[in-house]
């Protein structure tokens, strides 16, 4: 990561995430870190905040490039910072997400190409 935007040869495609606290006693806003994972976020629902760590789901590539590839990775808020806790690469090789739903400690994954396989 390179200041406030990535910048890698290594990956093609990557988001660049920026969290920021609400408080509810004030209106004012706290800047609280910034990651990186590979991929593009669907839309709103592929990310979720449970227990204080940042869910998210992108899709690397695009179907009918056979390298498309799905990621989870969970981000910890430390020092200013959104560092990697978990990663799940690989998911649905081949396809992309048409949708996800993060409920409780469970995240909900559907994929597309020819079928409409649902992980969890």
């Amino acid at each position: 990561m390179d200041g406030w935007f990535f910048s890698s040869s290594a990956i093609d495609e990557a988001t660049t995430i920026h969290k920021f606290g609400l408080e509810q006693a004030t209106v004012a806003t706290r800047y609280a870190g910034s990651g990186v994972i590979k991929g593009r976020v669907l839309n709103q629902f592929s990310m979720d905040e449970h227990d204080g760590d940042l869910r998210i789901v992108t899709t690397t590539s695009q179907v009918p490039d056979p390298n498309v590839h799905s990621t989870l990775a969970v981000f910890a808020e430390d020092a200013g910072r959104l560092v990697l806790r978990g990663l799940l690469d690989g998911i649905a090789p081949g396809e992309d997400v048409r949708s996800a739903r993060f409920w409780g400690d469970v995240g909900y994954v559907v994929t597309f190409k020819k079928t409409d396989p649902l992980y969890s």
